[in-house]
Protein backbone atom coordinates (compact mmCIF):
# COMPACT_ATOMS: atom_id res chain seq x y z
CA UNK A 1 0.00 0.00 0.00
CA UNK A 2 1.18 3.41 -0.93
CA UNK A 3 1.64 6.23 1.19
CA UNK A 4 -2.17 8.18 1.84
CA UNK A 5 -3.82 5.44 0.41
CA UNK A 6 -6.64 3.64 1.79
CA UNK A 7 -8.20 0.12 1.10
CA UNK A 8 -11.77 0.76 1.61
CA UNK A 9 -14.34 -1.83 1.53
CA UNK A 10 -16.76 -1.17 -1.21
CA UNK A 11 -19.72 -0.33 1.49
CA UNK A 12 -17.33 1.85 3.54
CA UNK A 13 -16.43 4.03 0.46
CA UNK A 14 -17.85 7.48 0.21
CA UNK A 15 -20.81 7.62 -2.72
CA UNK A 16 -19.42 10.28 -5.19
CA UNK A 17 -22.26 10.24 -6.75
CA UNK A 18 -24.25 11.82 -3.82
CA UNK A 19 -21.88 14.33 -2.56
CA UNK A 20 -22.55 17.90 -3.57
CA UNK A 21 -19.77 19.65 -5.15
CA UNK A 22 -20.58 22.86 -5.07
CA UNK A 23 -20.95 23.23 -1.39
CA UNK A 24 -19.19 19.63 -0.20
CA UNK A 25 -18.97 19.92 3.74
CA UNK A 26 -22.77 20.48 3.93
CA UNK A 27 -22.44 23.35 7.00
CA UNK A 28 -25.91 24.73 6.19
CA UNK A 29 -27.43 21.15 8.03
CA UNK A 30 -25.33 22.24 11.27
CA UNK A 31 -26.60 25.53 12.04
CA UNK A 32 -28.69 26.70 14.72
CA UNK A 33 -32.24 28.01 14.27
CA UNK A 34 -30.60 31.62 14.88
CA UNK A 35 -27.95 31.30 12.07
CA UNK A 36 -30.25 29.83 9.62
CA UNK A 37 -32.52 32.98 10.85
CA UNK A 38 -29.78 35.70 10.10
CA UNK A 39 -28.93 33.99 6.82
CA UNK A 40 -32.69 34.11 5.34
CA UNK A 41 -32.76 37.98 6.49
CA UNK A 42 -29.90 38.82 4.79
CA UNK A 43 -30.62 36.70 2.02
CA UNK A 44 -34.32 38.82 1.86
CA UNK A 45 -32.49 42.20 2.57
CA UNK A 46 -29.96 41.54 -0.59
CA UNK A 47 -32.54 40.70 -2.83
CA UNK A 48 -35.12 42.83 -1.99
CA UNK A 49 -33.21 45.88 -1.35
CA UNK A 50 -29.14 45.64 -2.07
CA UNK A 51 -29.39 44.34 -5.42
CA UNK A 52 -30.91 47.11 -7.47
CA UNK A 53 -29.35 49.53 -5.22
CA UNK A 54 -26.03 48.33 -5.75
CA UNK A 55 -26.91 47.64 -9.63
CA UNK A 56 -27.81 50.79 -9.90
CA UNK A 57 -25.11 52.46 -8.40
CA UNK A 58 -22.54 50.49 -10.54
CA UNK A 59 -24.55 51.46 -13.83
CA UNK A 60 -23.90 54.89 -12.98
CA UNK A 61 -20.79 54.66 -11.31
CA UNK A 62 -22.03 56.16 -8.32
CA UNK A 63 -21.91 55.69 -4.41
CA UNK A 64 -23.76 56.96 -1.28
CA UNK A 65 -23.40 56.48 1.98
CA UNK A 66 -26.92 55.21 2.08
CA UNK A 67 -26.45 51.43 1.95
CA UNK A 68 -23.64 51.44 4.91
CA UNK A 69 -26.48 53.54 6.88
CA UNK A 70 -29.10 51.03 6.52
CA UNK A 71 -27.03 48.14 7.32
CA UNK A 72 -25.53 49.67 10.45
CA UNK A 73 -29.02 50.03 11.51
CA UNK A 74 -29.72 46.82 10.90
CA UNK A 75 -26.43 46.06 13.28
CA UNK A 76 -25.06 43.80 9.84
CA UNK A 77 -21.66 45.64 10.27
CA UNK A 78 -20.93 44.74 13.99
CA UNK A 79 -22.59 41.59 13.70
CA UNK A 80 -19.38 39.98 16.01
CA UNK A 81 -19.30 42.44 18.47
CA UNK A 82 -20.35 42.21 22.06
CA UNK A 83 -24.01 44.00 22.55
CA UNK A 84 -21.97 46.50 24.90
CA UNK A 85 -19.87 47.84 22.10
CA UNK A 86 -23.14 48.08 19.97
CA UNK A 87 -22.47 44.96 17.87
CA UNK A 88 -25.19 42.20 18.28
CA UNK A 89 -22.88 39.74 19.73
CA UNK A 90 -23.46 37.04 16.68
CA UNK A 91 -20.42 34.33 16.51
CA UNK A 92 -18.49 34.91 13.29
CA UNK A 93 -20.31 31.93 11.58
CA UNK A 94 -23.15 33.92 11.04
CA UNK A 95 -20.92 36.84 10.56
CA UNK A 96 -19.53 34.54 7.69
CA UNK A 97 -22.74 33.57 6.51
CA UNK A 98 -24.04 37.04 5.92
CA UNK A 99 -21.43 38.00 4.00
CA UNK A 100 -21.59 35.06 1.55
CA UNK A 101 -25.82 36.21 0.83
CA UNK A 102 -24.61 39.60 0.79
CA UNK A 103 -21.49 39.20 -1.67
CA UNK A 104 -23.14 36.68 -3.78
CA UNK A 105 -25.84 39.52 -4.74
CA UNK A 106 -23.32 42.20 -5.23
CA UNK A 107 -21.28 38.76 -7.82
CA UNK A 108 -23.71 39.28 -9.96
CA UNK A 109 -23.08 42.81 -11.34
CA UNK A 110 -19.62 42.06 -12.75
CA UNK A 111 -20.85 39.10 -14.99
Amino acid sequence: MKVGQMNLAPEDAPALSRLTWDYPFLLSQKLGQEERMMAEAANTYAQEKLHSRVTGAFANETTGPSVLQEMGEMGLLGLPLPEKYGGLGASYVTYDLLRVKLNASIQVIGQ
